[in-house]
């Protein structure tokens, strides 16, 4: 009869021990929450702060085709005047340095004038043939291009085309070619002070142009994010969150947001993997854990040892 009653005693007071254990495994759900909606929403503040940037770096480049559309001298154009032309155009890329070219381009492709020395060769090279050429010419407005292999600087780089009109005619095209990697560069020191290092950036056909802290992808790589559902999401919505995904390249689950520059409809993907988020969430609570495994230990020990002791006196 003792027996049985010291082990109701034991169950008691092991029992009391399960509104704590239940307290402790809340305390780690909030601690998780908490930290996921806290890197959410952090990936959303620097999606957002590329996008910006992008926008912003891209709609100088724009201001400045314009601008040189609406005031060079059509005339000087017309006539073909490239010692006139070269001049100015090299003074522009003096002062933006990340237009890797300048160049005037007829209506049919070929070169007017250009910011750079040309060899023989390279003054025969057409562009007419270019899908952000002929957009310029179909819609008559100003076209950012995804990026493309620059025939002349040999480099990745956004085309920005401008028309240049006369009578409400296309008489030629400013053709502005941005550096690429002077973006994925900038990107990288906007990001240097975050915790979280890896944005990728995709064109409007959803192939990844930039990601950062990485070298350059293969063409395979590339196309890996085209199926993703989140992708679409963006597309649609202008932004989605990514959780416990495991993307292509990273090859781990990750947390994170997208974005879209809708300007000219790059996506921002901005994500972290979750190993690395909840880290030192997972360190705390393995020490938490073996803490609680020695004092239960402890407890129960010291408790079957007085128990052992007690008399039960009816």
């Amino acid at each position: 009869m003792q027996r049985k009653l010291k082990i109701k005693l034991l169950v008691i007071q092991l029992l009391s021990i399960l509104p704590f254990l239940i307290f402790i495994f809340y305390l780690f759900d909030l601690w998780y929450d908490s930290r996921r909606s806290s890197v959410l929403d952090d990936n959303i503040d620097q999606a957002t702060t590329i996008v910006e940037f992008l926008n912003k770096s891209l709609d100088v480049a724009t201001t400045v085709g314009k601008v040189m559309a609406t005031n060079i001298n059509v005339e000087t154009i017309l006539a073909k005047d490239e010692n006139g032309l070269n001049g100015a155009l090299r003074n522009i890329n003096l002062i933006k340095p990340e237009f890797l070219t300048i160049s005037i381009l007829d209506r049919n492709g070929n070169f007017i004038a250009h910011s750079a020395d040309l060899t023989p060769e390279e003054k025969l090279i057409n562009y007419a043939d270019r899908d952000y050429f002929q957009e310029t010419l179909r819609t008559k407005k100003t076209f950012i291009s995804n990026p493309v292999l620059g025939r002349v600087t040999k480099q990745s780089v956004v085309a920005i085309t401008v028309p240049v009109f006369k009578d409400e005619e296309i008489v030629a095209v400013v053709r502005i070619s941005y550096s690429l990697d002077y973006l994925k560069g900038e990107i990288e020191k906007t990001i240097a002070e975050s915790a979280y290092k890896t944005i990728f950036v995709l064109d409007r056909n959803n192939n990844i142009i930039i990601l950062t802290n990485k070298p350059l992808l293969s063409e395979e790589e590339k196309s890996l994010f085209r199926d993703f559902d989140f992708i679409k999401t963006t597309r649609q919505n202008k932004r989605a969150y990514i959780e416990n995904l495991t993307l292509p390249i990273i090859n781990k689950p990750s947390i994170g947001a997208s974005m879209l520059a809708s300007e000219f409809g790059w996506v921002v993907v901005s994500v972290v993997p979750v190993s690395e988020i909840f880290a030192p969430i997972w360190k705390s609570q393995s020490a938490i854990w073996i803490i609680m495994l020695f004092a239960f230990l402890f407890s129960f020990s010291l408790l079957t040892y007085f128990l052992r002791k007690v008399k039960i006196v009816y």
